[in-house]
């Protein structure tokens, strides 16, 4: 079983259960992983920091 954690960018974001449905199709798609539990959490709270620096660059998001 696959356990993920994921958090929101935006509180009060519209989409959630869409990317809740995106998170779990795309763990299912890896090899191995036949069941996948993705759970929406608050902590720790998003920043720009936990994206990577290539991500960041490519945004124009200087830290």
């Amino acid at each position: 079983v696959c356990h993920i954690n994921w958090t929101l960018t935006t509180m009060g974001c519209p989409i959630i259960e869409l990317l809740q449905d995106m998170i779990k199709k795309a763990a299912l798609q890896v090899a191995g992983v036949e069941k996948c539990e993705a759970k929406l959490v608050y902590y720790p709270q998003w920043t720009p920091k936990m994206m990577s620096q290539v991500a960041r660059l490519t945004l124009g998001i200087h830290i």
